[in-house]
């Protein structure tokens, strides 16, 4: 197994003009497994990524979240998570430059995983999160943002189709 894992992102950047594209590849992360899952270009020529780190955090897996700048220069990073495992598979720009961000959790204590999402700020600080799901295990793999701020989520559900008392 792997005892030491490094993020390792690569990006190519392009410059406006006819010089060229300058590459440049970093790592980002520390001792642990630290994975990354999506990526979202911001306004002001930035990439804000999102993933999971075991490195560092509040549990043994936590979301990890970081920006940089078109030179793969780190401009913040931040830890979301609870004494348990968070991960984050998906993030969407927000129409306020904030971002939302889809996952899964087991920090709720509900017999396995549920769905996890979290809203920032512009600086990855937590405006709120929440977490969706019943007795089973629930993922959330997608998350995007329309052009009036409708948030749409997807994921799956481990557990059994039921009807409510009303049949829906």
């Amino acid at each position: 197994m792997y005892s030491s894992m490094s993020l390792l992102l690569l990006m190519m950047v392009s410059i406006h003009g006819t010089f060229g594209q300058p590459t440049w590849k970093a790592v980002y992360g520390a001792f642990s497994v630290e994975e990354a899952w999506d990526a979202v270009a911001t306004p002001d020529g930035g990439v804000v990524v999102v993933g999971s780190t075991g490195s560092f955090g509040g549990g043994s897996s936590d979301i990890y979240l970081f920006k940089v700048d078109g030179y793969g220069t780190r401009l913040w990073s931040r830890t979301i998570g609870g004494p348990q495992i968070e991960n984050a598979n998906a993030i969407s720009l927000m129409p306020d430059g904030g971002f939302l961000i889809a996952g899964s959790t087991n920090s709720t204590f509900q017999n396995g995983y549920d769905g996890l999402v979290v809203r920032t700020d512009q600086n990855g600080e937590v405006i709120w999160q929440r977490s969706y799901g019943g007795a089973d295990w629930e993922f959330l793999n997608g998350a995007s943002v329309d052009a009036v701020g409708n948030s749409w989520l997807v994921g799956r559900t481990y557990g059994e189709d039921q009807e409510d008392e009303h049949g829906c």
